[in-house]
């Protein structure tokens, strides 16, 4: 249940209110979300990634309890914290200077979120969540952006394919308004990353392309992220 995570918006949370990247969706191109689980050297390559220039870290880890989730963020250093999106356990907006918090989509579906979000948006957070098909779309204009995922096999989930090509969402994106902006999620590298921005998507968000690569040395990582960033942020 959603009243389990405790988020305790009302009583004042760590936010900078002069945080323009809180603030500011409209630049956002390439996102990473975390491995489920923890890997050898993750901060490490963590930080080479914020260093590199990623701005929007998804921080998801659903086997993690709020302790572990809390030691996973301390070891982070303080500058790039205000770049963490978290998935779960969202009383730790209240002690850290967060990007925002991400609703999975069974969590969504709770009463508490509207009054959740309406907490959240005064404090200046990003607010994002997670959808698996078009017509799912319309009914999530409070959000500042989903995940629309997969668009294609994932890396991450073998066997995890939709039904979904960006010649779809193209057509269909011509045919609706709205305001939230859409983000392609699932087997996304640098050999298509370039089709879904063509096709209308607002950004890729990239998980198994870059931790599948985690047994590599470091510089093989972020020379995959930079080939990905230098297609798609202009």
């Amino acid at each position: 249940m959603l009243t389990s995570f405790n988020l305790g918006l009302s009583e004042g949370l760590a936010i900078n209110s002069n945080n323009s990247e809180n603030s500011d969706s409209d630049k956002m191109k390439i996102i990473i979300v975390s491995n489920p689980v923890d890997i050898t050297e993750e901060h490490d390559i963590l930080h080479a990634l914020f260093e590199a220039g990623l701005d929007h870290f998804h921080l998801r880890k659903p086997n993690s309890d709020q302790k572990e989730l809390e030691e996973y963020i301390r070891k982070i250093h303080p500058v790039f914290i205000s770049r963490i999106i978290i998935h779960s356990h969202y009383s730790l907006i209240k002690k850290y200077n967060l990007k925002g918090i991400h609703f999975p989509e069974k969590v969504r579906r709770e009463a508490e979120v509207k009054e959740i979000i309406q907490a959240a948006r005064t404090k200046r957070l990003l607010i994002s969540s997670s959808v698996h098909t078009l017509e799912e779309i319309p009914s999530c204009n409070q959000f500042d952006y989903v995940f629309l995922s997969p668009v294609y096999p994932s890396i991450s989930k073998p066997g995890h394919v939709g039904n979904l090509t960006p010649a779809m969402f193209k057509e269909w994106k011509q045919n609706h308004s709205f305001k939230i902006k859409i983000i392609a999620l699932g087997g996304i590298g640098s050999d298509n990353c370039e089709e879904l921005l063509e096709a209308g998507f607002d950004g890729i968000a990239l998980l198994g392309t870059i931790w599948e690569k985690s047994d590599k040395e470091i510089k093989i990582i972020i020379k995959n992220y930079s080939d990905i960033k230098a297609k798609v942020d202009y």
